[in-house]
């Protein structure tokens, strides 16, 4: 197992888990152990200026109308919407995140922040969507 320091050492490098900390918005893999809470969100906020042009191309190419959470808690002009589920349930889950999908990409909409190619995804994906739907 890698030790704490090389890791640390290697987290300038846009490697799968520096991507995953990014996206996730999280040190899941222990690269900043030892470190409290603020201290790890500055390193992910270092991290992020550094990589989120490649991480964020990457991410919307992936996921049209989604954006990586650092991007929600470095760069969106407004808080990300909160998820709101009527209850415990998986159902209600499923739906608070499919309402604020649709929130977020009404936002992305509002501040002019979807390419014509993220626009060209999401129509695509909605497509596809309505053919499942028929079947």
């Amino acid at each position: 197992m890698t030790a704490p320091m090389a890791r640390r050492k290697r987290k300038n490098e846009l490697n799968v888990e520096v991507r995953a900390m990014l996206e996730l918005g999280a040190d899941m893999l222990g690269f900043f152990a030892g470190l409290n809470e603020d201290q790890v969100n500055e390193e992910l906020e270092a991290l992020w200026q550094l990589h989120r042009d490649e991480v964020l191309a990457d991410f919307v190419s992936r996921r049209p109308g989604e954006r990586p959470e650092m991007w929600w808690r470095v760069d969106s002009p407004e808080p990300r919407p909160p998820l709101r589920p009527a209850d415990g349930s998986s159902e209600a889950w499923a739906e608070a995140r499919k309402q604020r999908r649709i929130e977020e990409i009404a936002l992305l909409i509002r501040h002019n922040l979807l390419s014509h190619e993220e626009q060209a995804g999401l129509r695509t994906q909605e497509a596809q969507a309505t053919a499942l739907e028929e079947d």
